[in-house]
């Protein structure tokens, strides 16, 4: 996939939540496992510029994690058929796994 793509499908992504509606502390059932992010973890500067994570969440459950470093998606957490909510995203859970990541 191209940065274009996956821009592209993060928008969207974004786009859908919020045209969900948000809402606070849904009654959701969540998998194993499944561990939010923490702002503090996203929260410093990097090249001068502020870093944080956003959080972005609807009434039906469906959460959005995303920190301005590069708009990257950081956690979304959706429901399978059984409706039990789990985070569909493989990655990083703090801004210095992602630093890291970039030296290799």
């Amino acid at each position: 996939m191209t940065k274009k793509t996956i821009k592209s499908i993060g928008m969207a992504v974004v786009a859908l939540i919020l045209m969900a509606g948000c809402a606070s502390e849904p009654a959701i059932q969540l998998a194993d496992g499944v561990v939010f992010p923490e702002a503090e973890n996203f929260s410093t500067v990097i090249n001068g510029k502020p870093t944080g994570l956003f959080t972005l969440e609807n009434e039906n459950g469906l959460r959005a994690d995303i920190t301005n470093y590069g708009g990257r998606i950081v956690s979304l957490i959706v429901p399978c058929k059984n409706g039990i909510f789990d985070d569909i995203v493989t990655g990083y859970h703090t801004i210095d796994e992602f630093l890291e990541s970039e030296e290799i």
